[in-house]
C-alpha cells in the first residue's frame, strides 16, 4: 500500500533522459583509458540538426580568405618510404590494446587481428595496407583520391542545453560552436 502515498512523478526532461546513455557511453570511454573523450560525452550538448541555414551561419563564422594560399616551395630532398618501411612501422604498432582511437573508431589494434594471416594466394591485407601507407606518405596518389583527403565536414556544436535552447527568445539565433571533422587529421 505505499503506491498511493507517493507524490506524483514529474515528467523526465530531454537532458535527464539522455543521461543514461551519456553515463554508459563516458563508462565505456573511462575504462578504455579514454578520459578525455569520456569529460566530452558528459559535458556535450549535442549537434545542431543540419540545414542550409545552419550552414549558412557557420560559413558566416568562417572569414574569407584575403589573399590565395601560395603554394610551398623546399629546397630541402624529400623522403621516401618503401612498403617494406612501411609494413615494419605498422607491425610495431600494431598491439593488442584499444588505445588511440580516433573520432571513428579505428585503432591499429584493428590490423593486429590480421597482421599474421598469411592467404595461399596472393597478397594479404596487411601487405596492402602497408603498400597503401606507403603510397600515402610518398604522395603516390591520383589527383581524385587527393581531393578526397582535402573535404571534411562542418558540424554545429549545441553551447546551451536544450532547457536553455527552448527559453531563448525566438528569433534569436541559437549559440553554436562550429567544429570540422576532416579525414586526415
Amino acid at each position: 500500500m505505499l503506491g498511493p502515498t507517493l507524490p506524483a512523478q514529474k515528467p523526465r526532461s530531454e537532458a535527464a533522459a539522455s543521461l543514461p546513455f551519456k553515463l554508459r557511453k563516458a563508462e565505456s570511454l573511462a575504462f578504455q583509458d579514454r578520459l578525455h573523450e569520456a569529460t566530452k560525452v558528459m559535458f556535450s550538448h549535442g549537434i545542431t540538426p543540419p540545414s542550409e541555414e545552419v550552414f549558412t551561419r557557420l560559413q558566416n563564422l568562417h572569414p574569407k580568405l584575403k589573399e590565395e594560399i601560395p603554394a610551398i616551395e623546399t629546397k630541402e630532398e624529400q623522403f621516401s618510404i618503401t612498403p617494406a618501411q612501411a609494413t615494419k612501422a605498422l607491425y610495431r604498432s600494431c598491439s593488442e590494446t584499444w588505445k588511440s582511437l580516433d573520432p571513428f573508431g579505428w585503432s591499429t589494434a584493428l590490423l593486429h587481428l590480421v597482421r599474421a594471416f598469411v592467404p595461399e594466394e596472393g597478397t594479404s591485407f596487411f601487405d596492402l595496407a602497408a603498400a597503401f601507407v606507403s603510397k600515402l606518405a610518398n604522395c603516390q596518389v591520383p589527383d581524385t583520391v587527393a581531393f578526397l583527403f582535402t573535404t571534411g565536414s562542418l558540424l554545429a556544436l549545441n553551447k546551451d542545453p536544450e532547457g536553455v535552447r527552448r527559453q531563448r527568445v525566438e528569433g534569436k539565433q541559437p549559440r553554436e560552436r562550429p567544429s570540422t571533422k576532416a579525414p586526415c587529421s
